[in-house]
């Protein structure tokens, strides 16, 4: 018998994967693509690479990395090319896989800031 949520090949219906994924998405940060106009799109192009030059400094290879850090080497693809923003925490196991500071992988702050401001 067919469930009223799939199709006849038990794929979720358009209408309920829609439904998913708006609720899924409410109240969460902002993820790939859907950062709002500005320097913030920036954040995980500039994110990859200072991932990608602390990891050739160190001599490690993607897989020398996720060895260390453990996050999957298509984790660490996917971060030096800009294509998703990872957790804090997946940043901090790089960090630590590689022996340097978590500021050592984050970009600059990119919001403009006002004269006398810290």
């Amino acid at each position: 018998m067919l469930s009223p949520r799939t199709n006849r090949i038990g794929r979720r219906s358009m209408e309920t994967r829609t439904r998913s994924s708006a609720h899924r998405d409410k109240g969460r940060s902002p993820r790939m693509g859907r950062f709002p106009d500005g320097d913030w799109a920036s954040i995980p192009v500039d994110l990859g690479r200072l991932l990608v030059a602390a990891r050739s400094s160190a001599g490690l290879s993607q897989e020398g990395l996720a060895a260390v850090s453990e996050v999957s080497r298509v984790t660490i693809a996917k971060i030096e090319s800009g294509r998703t923003d990872p957790q804090l925490s997946t940043v901090y196991r790089l960090a630590a896989g590689l022996g340097v500071d978590l500021g050592a992988l984050l970009p600059a702050d990119p919001r403009p800031r006002k004269p006398g401001e810290k």
